[in-house]
């Protein structure tokens, strides 16, 4: 379920792309991963400085994370370049790291000074719940 809201939010996305460049403005798109900065937010911080990671992939599952700074590196390098007209039209996938929760779990960990992180997944149920 999770992977089926996943997929219907990246349609929306690519859909505006497309009428942004069928519009023909000259514009790049920078296809950003998911945010690290996503697990340093109200909702997880607390539980990570309390050692706990509830986080809705499996444990051993990789997802491709990228640094809000990183988009903006990437968005200064093409505005900033010596023809940036030639970055107009493209898509641009940026992703950093591609880690699993736990290996999420020793980074948290080592951040804070080797307090243990332990990762857990919420039931199925609750994405169902939360997608109607």
């Amino acid at each position: 379920l999770a992977a089926q809201l996943a997929a219907r939010q990246m349609d929306q996305k690519h859909g505006v792309e497309d009428v942004l460049l069928d519009a023909g403005l000259p514009a790049l798109m920078l296809e950003a991963t998911m945010f690290m900065e996503e697990f340093w937010k109200k909702y997880t911080r607390p539980g990570l400085l309390k050692g706990s990671f509830t986080f809705s992939l499996p444990g051993d599952r990789p997802l491709q994370l990228v640094a809000a700074r990183d988009v903006g590196l990437a968005a200064a390098t093409a505005l900033t370049s010596s023809s940036p007209a030639d970055w107009a039209g493209q898509r641009l996938p940026l992703a950093g790291d591609e880690l699993t929760p736990l290996q999420m779990c020793e980074a948290f960990s080592a951040a804070q000074g080797g307090m243990p992180i332990k990762h857990s997944s919420p039931p199925a149920w609750l994405f169902w719940f939360l997608s109607r």
